[in-house]
């Protein structure tokens, strides 16, 4: 038996249990055990559960890969043709049972009511809808949380929403993906400042609207302003500015002088050596110097017996911190601009809804 893939002219063969089928599958099934094992997050099931996540991710994108020992590309075309007509029927699912559908991406669907459910109301019907997508098409769908809000942070391209950015607060607490404060490279100052940044919006919004309010909006463009004025008066330790870049080649393989370059040079003359795949970190001093191994200060120069000194550059730090903020409000409809001077543009339509909002509560 062959079914037709959706939209394309290949068949996938309902009959003989693929190659790669045959390899993914006792992994789909282990995750999912260890994922009913899981107490708290972090814990050893959560780790070994995420651990056999990205393996399977590895898998997937290994099908488009020119080289594969084994699968083609028709497979990995296939793979996302079937996948993209999933989330297509669940989304007209969604639709006919009364939700709205504010955004969805491969394997995640986020609703919104569109009617006059109770909270408990939509908890229930939220769990029995996953319930009939999961008997509809044979894969598991899990009720993941109740939000009160979350954002949707646009693309820096074309403004549209991002497929992999946004940050939410519901029953479990906060959850963000693909912002500043989950990337690995970004310094702790500007974690923490995005982190204090969605708190503020937390103590700005209620049980009823959901929404954060446009003071609370106006109270994150103020922490900013705290935050780049200490900098300013070189009250931030520089630890607290280390980067993180990962290295992809080695130091003469280098085409431009960029901070990863600078930082390997001056590894070089301090005894550090970094592998293509490995991280260096360091602190920016210099984002535009000559001199390129003094452009930065290493984190093992910051942590030895004698600390060098030095004072950040100011301007690459501001850009950092006006970046992350803007993430945090951009879905309100501000602008970089706006999120620099520290206050919105009064027009006609923003002082109507001042005490409203784009950003629409998740139920």
């Amino acid at each position: 038996q062959a079914l037709p893939v959706p939209g394309l002219s290949s068949h996938t063969c309902a009959r003989v249990h693929g190659f790669l089928g045959r390899i993914v599958a006792p992994l789909i099934e282990r995750r999912r055990f260890l994922k009913t094992k899981v107490k708290a997050k972090g814990d050893c099931f959560d780790q070994q559960q995420n651990a056999l996540k990205w393996l399977l991710v590895t898998c997937f994108g290994y099908t488009g890969y020119k080289n594969a020992r084994f699968g083609r590309i028709e497979a990995h075309e296939a793979i996302c043709a079937w996948a993209r007509d999933i989330l297509l029927e669940t989304i007209q699912m969604a639709e006919e049972d009364g939700w709205v559908v504010l955004h969805a991406i491969v394997d995640c669907v986020w609703i919104q009511d569109r009617g006059q459910r109770t909270p408990e109301q939509r908890v229930h019907d939220a769990h029995a809808f996953a319930q009939r997508v999961s008997q509809r098409v044979g894969i598991p769908l899990e009720y993941e949380d109740h939000y009160r809000f979350i954002g949707f942070v646009p693309s820096r391209v074309h403004g549209a929403g991002s497929l992999t950015k946004y940050w939410a607060y519901g029953q479990h607490g906060l959850k963000v993906r693909g912002i500043e404060e989950r990337q690995h490279s970004t310094c702790g100052w500007v974690a923490h400042l995005q982190r204090q940044a969605l708190q503020l919006l937390i103590e700005h919004s209620d049980d009823q609207q959901g929404i954060p309010t446009f003071d609370g909006q106006v109270a994150v463009a103020r922490l900013l302003r705290q935050h780049l004025n200490a900098l300013e008066k070189n009250e931030v330790n520089l630890l607290d500015l280390v980067v993180a870049r990962r290295i992809n080649r080695e130091l003469g393989d280098f085409d431009v002088a960029t901070l990863a370059h600078a930082a390997l040079l001056r590894g070089r003359l301090q005894g550090v050596t970094v592998p293509p795949g490995g991280k260096v970190r360091f602190a920016v001093i210099a984002s535009k110097g000559t001199v390129q191994h003094e452009r930065v200060l290493l984190v093992e120069e910051l942590t030895g017996p004698n600390p060098p000194s030095g004072r950040p550059d100011i301007g690459h730090y501001t850009a950092l911190a006006i970046r992350a903020i803007w993430a945090i409000l951009a879905p309100f409809g501000w602008d970089e601009e706006e999120v620099s001077m520290g206050q919105k543009r009064i027009t006609l339509e923003s002082f109507k809804g001042q005490d409203e909002s784009s950003l629409s509560p998740a139920n």
